[in-house]
């Protein structure tokens, strides 16, 4: 790593995780067959951040580490679902795999368009 990028990731370290962590709301599940999906948003300063992880019974799918700062809350969730989308989109799957994951996208976007996280109704 080049100085320029450790100072980048200490940075990120400060900036993002560690405020994160230390904020954040109660991790969001979905669950569809055996594809499993997680996120957690978190206010930090200057915004909002997220992390979202997503993996099939067979270990397949993928995450990302905490990404911010984002403008609102609603924005996190949005950027965490969409996330959680990708990775479930890019899973490839065998046999019943495939309809999991294909129930696990209409959950997603199901959880999208609910009005408690839309709306802000957590703390």
């Amino acid at each position: 790593m080049s100085v320029e990028e450790v100072a980048q990731h200490k940075r990120w370290i400060e900036e993002v995780r560690d405020p994160a962590t230390a904020n954040a709301e109660p991790e969001e599940v979905i669950r569809a067959g055996k594809f499993t999906g997680t996120f957690l948003i978190a206010p930090i300063p200057g915004g909002w951040a997220y992390q979202a992880d997503a993996h099939a019974y067979d270990g397949t799918g993928g995450g990302i580490p905490w990404s911010g700062p984002l403008s609102s809350r609603d924005a996190a969730i949005d950027a965490a679902l969409h996330q959680l989308h990708l990775i479930a989109s890019r899973t490839t799957a065998a046999g019943d795999g495939r309809a999991d994951i294909a129930a696990f996208l209409a959950a997603v976007e199901a959880r999208r368009n609910q009005p408690d996280l839309l709306e802000g109704a957590r703390p």
